[in-house]
């Protein structure tokens, strides 16, 4: 189903993104101006002057729990909720700081994007128009809301570009690091096994009982489940579904205003970092000269020249939408300061403002209202099923008119990532329908959730047999082992711990331990040297020249010292490794600096009292 592949495909991809930024951005984010539970305000949040209003901040919700077929409760209670606010509010933030910068994304390149995105969906042969359309049903989005959500992301992008161009790592500093990345240590050790101490006495009923409540979680046979899994195709059930000549009539005059374009003007601009090029630009422009080829002249190239692109006044920064519009045709404005340099403008071209008339949009209305029709009878129609589900009737009830197919799944056990049945019908979405079946109580049934393939599925628990620890007389062999275990690793570690003081104190010698020591040489790149347990070789590496440590694992203990150490000569081919993998990471660290900066200035107040009535767990009955 389409429908369904829209919500799954590319254009959820844009959501998912922002919900894992409002993730990251909720670990470094404490919004401090929370409103109390008496203030009485009904929104969501302010930002900076904006306004989060519910239904606004609950459709966004909505439409990414259903990605990812969680209940909004469930979300609340797991903190996801806050983390979708996050991700509002850390966008909000960042469209202006963009704007604020003076970037701006003009409407063709707004075109490419949504014609990026499309083209997937659409194929080779497919109508880009209807998919575009079906596209914006399937996210509950106007057209103006898909292209000022792009609009947003590409500035965004760019101002996350021009942050983390450019960093430089100086090569002493780069081959500091290289040398101390391949630093040696020439170590010896001795090795103490656990399984080498013997034990006098075998552990009493007593003994044994006390030890085996400390350690029975180790004996947990898990829950398990017996559960029905019910699966809807649309495909199988097929609705008629008309528009009218009215309804397109009265949809174009109820929305007017979609179809209005502001005027704009047409620009060639340039953008250089010194106002006196910017200057010589300007007189190069006046002298007849078009503005890429005054870039040229001035510059020796053309990257500083942004092309010819059609702006209304909305889509420009203040510093440039207050002289382009009041410029007249051919008129050059500038030089305009902003953050990013001195931009030079001339005004080439204008297009009036305009409504497009009902015939030259009526087809796209129709198919429009077509879609969102379709999609508002499937709705409810899963609506109904999820209503009689919730009531009591049986899918045995429902399998023969909503044509349901049915799949018995005995004896799941709790934490299993795998169930054959499931794997040979549902390999794709394996996890999710177990995700699923452990989201529930016994008895309880699912809300209908996405296939991969355009199905849907609901998953009711029949039967649970709870979680529960073996009895002691069943596995009291094995827990007699792990007592003899237990008790000889602690002995071992007891009796080891006065070896490695005196060594350490200078009252026995290394070479005196009882045991053969071995030699290893170690490098800090290597936390596995030799097969030896890395909290050995993080130790050495933390110890100084002559220094004793002593680890336990859980089969030894070792006790060894650090003999030499050595830095290599300098290898220019690790030192230009270690500058290429400083420069990548430099510009994350400069992002999160912006996200840290725009947390302590950023004006932002939080209604958690809101949130609470929207997603809090709600009373019985309620």
């Amino acid at each position: 189903m389409a429908l369904s592949s829209m919500r799954k495909g590319i254009f959820s991809a844009i959501f998912l993104g922002l919900l894992v930024m409002g993730a990251a951005g909720l670990v470094v984010m404490d919004w401090t101006g929370s409103y109390s539970h008496g203030t009485g305000s009904g929104e969501v949040a302010k930002v900076e002057g904006v306004h989060i209003q519910p239904r606004e901040f609950d459709m966004d919700v909505q439409r990414i729990l259903r990605t990812q077929q969680m209940e909004p409760q469930t979300a609340y209670e797991m903190g996801l909720i806050n983390q979708v606010l996050a991700s509002k509010i850390m966008n909000i933030l960042m469209n202006k700081t963009s704007h604020d910068l003076g970037i701006a994304v003009s409407d063709e390149e707004v075109a490419k994007r949504v014609a990026a995105l499309v083209a997937p969906l659409a194929g080779p042969n497919g109508d880009k128009k209807e998919t575009l359309q079906r596209l914006l049903q399937a996210q509950n989005m106007s057209e103006a809301e898909l292209v000022e959500t792009l609009r947003n992301e590409l500035a965004n992008t760019m101002l996350r570009q021009s942050l983390t161009a450019g960093v430089y790592v100086p090569n002493m500093v780069a081959n500091a690091l290289a040398r101390y990345q391949g630093e040696k240590r020439s170590v010896e050790y001795v090795r103490f096994p656990h399984v080498d101490v013997k034990l006098e006495n075998s552990p009493s009923d007593k003994e044994l009982k006390e030890f085996y409540e400390t350690v029975k979680l180790d004996f947990t046979v898990p829950e398990k489940r017996n559960v029905t899994l019910a699966v809807f195709d649309p495909n199988k059930f097929n609705t008629s579904v008309t528009v009218s000549d009215e309804e397109i009539e009265q949809f174009y005059n109820e929305n007017t205003d979609s179809f209005a374009q502001p005027a704009k003007r047409t620009l060639e601009q340039a953008l250089v970092s010194d106002a006196a090029q910017a200057q010589k630009i300007i007189d190069a422009v006046k002298g007849g000269k078009d503005v890429k080829s005054a870039v040229e002249q001035v510059t020796g190239n053309a990257k500083a020249f942004n092309g010819r692109n059609d702006f209304d006044e909305k889509s420009l920064p203040d510093m440039l939408a207050t002289p382009v519009f009041a410029a007249k045709i051919n008129d050059v404005v500038g030089p305009v300061q902003s953050p990013l340099g001195f931009h030079v403008v001339k005004i080439v071209g204008e297009v009036d403002a305009k409504t497009k008339p009902l015939d030259e949009v009526k087809e796209s209305i129709r198919k429009e209202i077509l879609a969102t029709k379709t999609s508002d009878t499937m709705f409810e129609t899963i609506s109904l099923i999820e209503d009689r589900l919730a009531g009591g009737e049986s899918f045995e009830k429902l399998k023969a008119e909503y044509k349901l197919d049915l799949l018995a799944l005995s004896s799941l056990e709790k934490g299993a990532v795998k169930v054959d049945q499931l794997s040979q019908k549902f390999s794709k979405d394996e996890e999710k329908i177990i995700q699923s079946i452990w989201a529930l109580q016994v008895g309880e049934t699912s809300s209908m959730s996405d296939l991969s393939d355009g199905r849907m599925y609901v998953v009711k628990v029949d039967q649970s047999t709870p979680l529960h620890q073996k009895a002691l007389d069943d596995v009291k062999k094995d827990v007699i082992a792990l007592w003899e275990d237990t008790q000889k690793a602690q002995k071992n570690i007891a009796a080891t711990e006065s070896l490695f003081n005196e060594v350490k104190a200078g009252k026995k010698e290394f070479s005196k331990l009882g045991r053969a020591a071995q030699s290893a040489v170690i490098a800090r790149s290597d936390k596995a040297a030799q097969n030896l347990p890395a909290p050995l070789v993080g130790s050495f590496m933390m110890a100084k020249k002559g220094d004793v440590v002593s680890i336990s694992t859980p089969d030894a203990v070792f006790i060894g010292r650090v003999k030499e150490i050595t830095l290599p000569s300098l290898d220019n081919a690790k030192a230009d490794q270690q500058k290429k993998n400083l420069e990548e990471t430099l510009p994350r660290e400069t992002l999160e600096l912006l996200l840290a900066h725009m947390e302590k200035t950023g004006n932002v107040r939080v209604n958690q009292a809101q949130l609470e009535r929207m997603y809090g767990t709600k009373p019985d009955g309620q």
